[in-house]
């Protein structure tokens, strides 16, 4: 059937005026992508999102105003959640791995200790220890020295024990009449060996006296002393006061 030029005029002003409105919203849909919302929605209240049907609004509800996938400050939580986490593994394992280096040092000082105390058996010498420090109780290397012939000397093994930057080893000792019969004829020259204490031979440690390690970063010290059941040095952990 033929249209009139009526109705043929009122058809195109139709598809006109959709085209017009398909034209729009894409315009619409293209600034919102651009994050021009506020010029599509200038009065909106509410966020939208990009879901299989469009733009879809987000309506606030009685638990408050949701957030769209992708919303930046849900991101930004996230990634400083996962920076968080990932700082404190990180914090935790380093002290892990400084607690290990001092546990590894204070056994290893009582392997060097318990190494003097054999050498001086098994030689039949004994076997001193002298500190770097000015009175020598408290020192950050450990020299073993040895007794011959009326003299103590530096020996070359077992080599010095070398502590941690942030260890210090602190002597208490007490006076010993045995130990004092060991006496050095060159203890009166000003650069004379006097060791603080001497494990000698039969199995003894002279003078009795306990060695204090411990760490500027460790709350724990480690104690040694001589156990006379053993005859050997033995290790225990102490909090610091």
């Amino acid at each position: 059937m033929a249209l009139s030029m009526e109705q043929i005029a009122a058809r195109v002003l139709a598809l006109r005026y959709r085209n017009n409105e398909r034209d729009a919203r894409n315009l619409d849909v293209l600034a919102v992508r651009k994050g021009k919302i506020a010029e599509v929605y200038p009065d909106a209240t509410f966020k939208v999102c990009f879901g299989e049907h469009g733009i879809e609004p987000i309506q606030p509800g009685a638990e408050g105003l949701g957030f769209a996938e992708g919303d930046p400050l849900i991101e930004i939580a996230v990634v400083v959640v996962i920076l968080a986490t990932i700082s404190g593994m990180s914090v935790f394992a380093i002290n892990q791995a400084f607690d290990r280096r001092y546990q590894s040092q204070a056994e290893n000082l009582l392997t060097w200790l318990n190494q003097l105390s054999e050498q001086a058996a098994l030689e039949g010498v004994a076997y001193g220890i002298v500190g770097d420090a000015e009175d020598s109780q408290e020192s950050k290397n450990l020299q073993p020295v040895a007794y011959f012939r009326q003299h103590w000397f530096v020996t070359s093994y077992p080599e010095a024990f070398v502590l941690d930057n942030q260890a210090k080893a602190e002597w208490t000792v007490y006076s010993s009449a045995e130990y004092d019969e060991i006496e050095d004829p060159l203890a009166a020259e000003e650069d004379a060996l006097i060791p603080l204490v001497a494990m000698l031979p039969d199995g003894i440690m002279e003078p009795a006296g306990e060695l204090l390690l411990s760490f500027a970063s460790n709350p724990l010290t480690y104690s040694y002393s001589w156990d006379v059941e053993t005859s050997s040095m033995v290790m225990k952990k102490i909090s610091k006061p």
